[in-house]
């Protein structure tokens, strides 16, 4: 159990009663991931009152995450407030390394192989591993993106002050596709659509030169959109597709890479078929009505300078998601969306940082979409799968 003493929450009583205090961590475990805040106030005194940020009114709290937490102190008519930030959980920020299996081509001519990313919070330390043996690493620093040169079990590692913990693997590999039969995939239209979040239908030309049917999946290298539906049968010739493609995040436009992956019979054995082309999206126009999702900037230079987050997590999910935001504005708004367009739930955020839970047990199996809407700033959307 972590138990962490709180910088002394007192009120500012008359001088003969106040006091000075500090912040320590005693003990802590990570597995669960656990926390105990205690308000000490100096001197101590029954008649003194707590409300935390959280609801709590006790002097001793437990928590089951780390995060912002605030405290308010009162004696008679004197209070004081303290706000302490402790660590989070580092599964928290895990949901972004892309784990099980994936098989890229090798990189030709001035393509540039792919990569890694982590988590956009500087960290105490942080490791991308192969075979769980460190090969790029870091401390008190952003994590730098790892560039995948060859085919190995990778993993990534970090630890947010008091805690660390390793992913699991991406088990990668690179292979020879030039007997790719896929010959050409076009772009023909893009159409934005009527949705209240942001959405696009994407009409897409493939030529396949195999002889036979075969079934591929679609995707967006960046994640900076969710392609629907996102797997497909190609026939011999051409194939006249349509996808629905929702920007997640703040992607706001521009381009991006698709990638067109499955296995194909060739002589007898199943190849591998990867193809790569870029897609230049276009921003939901900024002259919508007032009830769509934008993903725009608005304002001055201090909104394009803020470093701002949204986090949905865990990703699938079943019964609890919880999403984790850092803002520009304090008042914002959550909405979740079918892929139909009906709002199936609405919440304020009041803060500009904070996190919220929202139980999904009574939700459909299926695709659904988050937006946090501000009134100020970007629009970020995220696709949500419920088990």
């Amino acid at each position: 159990m972590i138990r962490m003493l709180l910088l002394n929450l007192l009120p500012v009583f008359p001088p003969a009663i106040s006091g000075q205090g500090d912040f320590d961590i005693e003990t802590y475990s990570c597995n669960p991931y656990n926390l105990v805040l205690d308000a000490i106030p100096s001197p101590t005194n029954p008649n003194i009152t707590y409300n935390w940020s959280n609801g709590e009114s006790s002097q001793i709290i437990t928590l089951s995450d780390g995060g912002p937490y605030r405290a308010m102190t009162t004696l008679g008519g004197c209070k004081l407030t303290k706000e302490i930030d402790i660590p989070r959980n580092p599964e928290n920020y895990l949901w972004i390394f892309p784990d099980g299996c994936y098989s890229d081509c090798y990189p030709s001519g001035d393509d540039l192989p792919n990569y890694l990313v982590g988590p956009t919070l500087p960290l105490t330390t942080w490791s991308w591993n192969e075979s769980s043996n460190p090969i790029q690493s870091g401390q008190s620093s952003f994590t730098a993106p790892y560039y995948l040169n060859g085919g190995a079990l990778y993993s990534y590692s970090l630890n947010t002050g008091y805690c660390e913990m390793e992913s699991d693997y991406l088990d990668y590999s690179i292979l020879n596709c030039d007997e790719c039969e896929i010959e050409q995939a076009e772009i023909t239209q893009i159409v934005q659509n009527t949705t209240p979040y942001c959405s696009f239908t994407v009409d897409l030309n493939v030529i396949s030169l195999a002889s036979t049917p075969f079934q591929v999946t679609i995707s967006d290298n960046f994640n900076n959109v969710a392609i629907l539906p996102s797997s497909f049968t190609l026939n011999p010739g051409g194939n006249y597709l349509q996808f629905t493609v929702i920007p997640q995040n703040n992607f706001s436009g521009g381009i991006t890479v698709f990638t067109i992956q499955g296995s194909v019979l060739v002589d007898g054995v199943y190849v591998e078929c990867i193809f790569e082309f870029q897609v230049d999206l276009p921003s939901c126009s900024a002259d919508d009505n007032a009830n769509r999702s934008r993903i725009v900037q608005i304002g001055g230079d201090t909104v394009q300078n803020k470093e701002e987050m949204v986090m949905v997590y865990p990703n699938p999910a079943q019964e609890i998601i919880t999403v984790q935001y850092d803002l520009y504005t304090s008042n914002a708004e959550l909405e979740i969306f079918e892929i139909s367009g009906r709002s199936i739930s609405k919440k304020n955020l009041t803060s500009e940082q904070g996190e919220i839970s929202l139980n999904t047990s009574k939700f459909h199996p299926g695709v659904y979409i988050v937006v946090v809407r501000q009134t100020k700033g970007n629009t970020w959307q995220q696709k949500l799968i419920i088990e």
